[in-house]
């Protein structure tokens, strides 16, 4: 494992799993929220997107974190394991109102200094409203590319569906 995507749905876990396994592996983390989100919310420009994400997926060990299907080639195309956090939608929605309501309420930044407010997650933006938009939709997708594993060169497909499943593979000795 040198480079490693993380896939799965909003509120699954994603960021946490990332950090985790590159400290273990002592890799940098590939953010796609990071090198999409400008400040003020405003989501950069796509072609600058693909090219600093094409940079940064150029280094030869990495842990990239997000869905962002605009950059997906670019991201598979490199990997060689590809993990998907596959939780129930009860499960990302608890996870994703606890982190939104933390991070509203100590005022924590998140992708480049933009924040997360109570009135944002239950506006036109709320990230809850797009979990219940993409939750669906995400898990099709993804269950298809995990039945196929016709991605040219991943070699590891691993799919954790529990947090006991998440310890289990932090746990064992990189592969």
């Amino acid at each position: 494992m040198e480079r490693i995507v993380i896939i799965g749905v909003t509120g699954s876990g994603k960021s946490t799993l990332a950090k985790r396994l590159a400290e273990k592996l002592r890799y940098p983390v590939i953010e796609l929220d990071d090198l999409h989100w400008s400040p003020g919310w405003v989501a950069e420009d796509k072609e600058v997107f693909r090219q600093t994400v094409a940079r940064a997926a150029s280094a030869g060990k990495w842990v990239a974190v997000g869905n962002y299907s605009i950059v997906s080639d670019l991201l598979w195309s490199r990997a060689d394991t590809l993990i998907w956090l596959d939780v129930s939608l009860p499960r990302a929605l608890g996870r994703l109102v606890r982190r939104t309501i933390q991070r509203a309420r100590n005022n924590e930044a998140v992708c480049n200094g933009n924040y997360e407010t109570i009135a944002r997650a239950f506006s036109k933006d709320s990230i809850i409203l797009w979990l219940f938009k993409s939750y669906f939709k995400k898990k099709r997708e993804f269950g298809v590319v995990f039945r196929d594993k016709n991605q040219p060169g991943i070699r590891n497909y691993v799919r954790l569906r529990t947090l006991q499943e998440t310890e289990s593979f932090l746990s064992l000795p990189p592969v």
